[in-house]
């Protein structure tokens, strides 16, 4: 789902996520990962834990750089 922003460009419409939810993370460095909401700032920034070097590493995610994964 899209909307406009004021100057009438497209923006995307963030989603909504709950602590525990899948997601998929679509752009940015981590794009492609799929990990679960392990907490939520008041700002919104999703923290997670991704698998990197064989290693555990939390991680902030901008709401708008993720997907609820299916």
């Amino acid at each position: 789902m899209r909307r406009c922003d004021p100057e009438g460009c497209l923006t995307r419409v963030v989603e909504q996520f709950t602590t525990g939810d899948r997601i998929k993370i679509v752009s940015g460095a981590f794009a492609e990962f799929v990990t679960t909401v392990e907490h939520i700032d008041p700002d919104r920034r999703l923290h997670v834990l991704l698998d990197l070097l064989g290693r555990q590493t939390k991680v902030q995610v901008d709401p708008s750089m993720a997907i609820l994964h299916r």
